[in-house]
């Protein structure tokens, strides 16, 4: 169904589209060059014939705002023609063109008005509004009504040359809006329906009308770019397997493609396959070609955050909030952005007018790190044990995390008691459910040794009793208590060698290492400490080993390695890291006993 193509003028267009190359030969020719080369030869005519005089000359890069459409006479079919007119009117590299979600504040606004009379041939005009200024009539287009998509072509091309639109870009013979949307009328309002659906923030609605209209035109690129698009930014592996997918088969459309559709493609695409360099590349390219259009700029600025460059990123996000504020992943990103900078206020208002149109879930922990950089700490934990009171998330996986999110807090904000209270009721909760055992692994092993080295023995050893009276336990799990009730054997002097030999015959080097430290800790043997965490931090990247190789290695008198090794601890916990969104402090209590460890005064 994927590749069916309704109206048979459009079929063999399609299929002779599609190239043989391979996509990565193929993917810069197709987006870097054809979508946004101008012409050069003069003897180049658009199909109008020559530019007509311009009406006045609006500076290159003036943003141009599209109104609704108005009719007289015949029904307009409104949802229809502004999709049409969008795309007709987004091929100009000399404007930017506003509309739906990409709209925003500007000094020029288009009204397209359409004369309809039931018998005889319609009329399109345009009508530019300024500010303080009378409306001043821009161009027209007459001919048949049943000729929507041509009239439209030739209106956005008069139009354009009315404007001031120099003539390279006018000489440049548009896609037909048709073809580059769609001619089946269902699929361009369902398209334009699910649109409205994603300003809303309700992404499931929209992938339901995005692939009922791909039903209508398999091959229309804008429905695929957006259905791919709703897929990239979704966690899972298979979404963004099938979001690559059906990329790179609208990419294969060539001659539907318009630049900024086949931009947006490739730039679903890099998202989709991780290809952060790729996706730099791309959008420093687009912005060389067409740099009035703002989907150069957010391309790029999405390459720096997921490459970390904030400090880059952060103009370029601050820009576009100005050009886009209705678009939520601009917000989005940008609370990132600033909370690298350590702005929790900043960060807490670009979530704010994130929040009404992006999914509730995908705010919680981006609101929860604001909150914490911005010192509001009262406020954060009422967030907090909100979430886990809410409806349906008791006893699930999510207040787990959230119980976990709480302890950590109260590590960072100073409150040791309340801290322990909570690391003993997360070893309880998972006690409690046996089906989560396996599941649980790592974060008892980390819960524990927390305790551990708060100093909690009573409360561990309730924990590692528990564990035990549960009787057989999965093998890495009994692994984990076996490390922990090791630590509970060095803190009381005792002999830990059954539990080192238990955990050298697994696969648990690191626990194994990281027990044998403890041991040569508890009598003084600091180099056989030192080797021993050197090893366990070698073996794993948690930054609790690595704080703690840092810890002994400043004891040792190696200041300067202990910096290294804290500096890259410090790193790590402040990426802010939208792929790694465990990585931060606030979100397990190991992370944030490891940044309190490095952390400079």
């Amino acid at each position: 169904m994927a590749n069916r193509c309704r109206g048979g003028r459009w079929r063999g267009r399609v299929q002779r589209s599609r190239c043989g190359l391979d996509l990565a030969q193929w993917l810069p020719c197709v987006l870097l060059v054809s979508c946004a080369a101008t012409p050069t030869d003069p003897e180049v005519r658009a199909p109008w014939g020559s530019p007509p005089p311009a009406l006045l000359r609006l500076p290159a890069g003036t943003v141009l705002r599209l109104l609704p459409a108005s009719g007289s006479g015949t029904t307009l079919p409104e949802v229809q023609v502004g999709g049409l007119w969008r795309v007709a009117m987004q091929q100009s590299a000399h404007f930017d063109v506003a509309s739906g979600v990409e709209d925003g504040p500007a000094a020029h606004a288009l009204q397209l008005h359409a004369d309809l009379p039931a018998q005889g041939p319609a009329t399109w005009t345009t009508t530019l509004m300024r500010e303080g200024q009378a409306n001043l009539p821009v161009a027209a287009a007459r001919g048949p009504r049943s000729a929507v998509g041509a009239l439209l072509d030739e209106l956005a091309w008069r139009t354009r040359a009315a404007l001031g639109e120099d003539s390279a870009g006018l000489l440049a013979a548009p896609v037909s809006c048709t073809l580059a949307y769609s001619n089946d009328a269902a699929c361009v309002r369902l398209t334009e329906r699910g649109l409205g659906q994603l300003m809303d923030g309700k992404v499931a609605a929209a992938q339901g009308l995005l692939r009922q209209a791909r039903e209508h035109d398999g091959a229309c690129p804008v429905t695929l770019l957006h259905l791919a698009a709703t897929l990239a930014n979704r966690p899972t592996a298979a979404d963004r397997t099938e979001a690559a997918r059906i990329a790179r088969e609208a990419i294969g459309y060539a001659d539907r493609l318009t630049p900024v559709v086949g931009h947006q493609l490739a730039r679903t695409f890099r998202l989709a396959i991780d290809d952060d360099a790729g996706l730099l590349e791309l959008g420093l390219a687009y912005r060389r070609d067409r740099p009035h259009d703002p989907h150069g700029r957010y391309t790029e600025a999405l390459a720096q955050v997921r490459l970390l460059h904030y400090d880059r990123a952060l103009p370029l996000l601050e820009n576009l909030r100005r050009r886009w504020p209705s678009n939520p992943m601009v917000c989005y990103q940008l609370a990132f952005a600033r909370l690298a900078r350590n702005d929790g206020e900043g960060a807490l208002e670009a979530l704010q007018a994130a929040g009404e149109r992006l999914p509730r879930r995908a705010l919680v922990r981006p609101r929860a790190l604001a909150l914490f950089h911005a010192g509001r700490h009262a406020e954060l934990r009422k967030f907090l044990s909100g979430l886990r009171a809410e409806p349906g998330v008791a006893g699930t996986a999510a207040e787990h995390e959230v119980l976990r999110m709480q302890a950590s807090h109260e590590l960072l904000a100073g409150d040791r008691a309340a801290a322990i209270r909570l690391l003993t009721e997360s070893l309880d909760w998972v006690r409690r459910r046996g089906s989560q055992l396996t599941a649980k692994t790592l974060a008892v092993a980390e819960d524990g040794e927390v305790l551990a080295r708060l100093g909690a023995t009573t409360e561990l050893r309730h924990a590692v009793d528990g564990f035990l009276g549960l009787g057989q336990l999965p093998p890495a799990f009994a692994n984990a208590v076996t490390f922990l009730g090791g630590l509970l054997d060095v803190q009381r002097g005792s002999d830990v060698r059954a539990a080192l030999a238990t955990l050298e015959k697994s696969t648990d080097s690191v626990w194994h290492s990281q027990l044998l430290a403890a041991n040569h800790h508890r009598r003084g043997e600091l180099r056989d400490e030192a080797a021993a965490l050197q090893r366990a931090a070698q073996a794993s990247g948690t930054a609790l080993v690595h704080a703690s190789y840092a810890r002994v290695l400043a004891t040792a008198g190696q200041q300067d390695l202990a910096q290294q090794w804290s500096t890259r601890v410090q790193q790590l916990l402040l990426s802010f890291d939208q792929r790694a969104p465990r990585d931060h402090p606030l979100m397990t209590p190991g992370r944030a006993l490891a940044y309190l460890a490095t952390k400079r005064d």
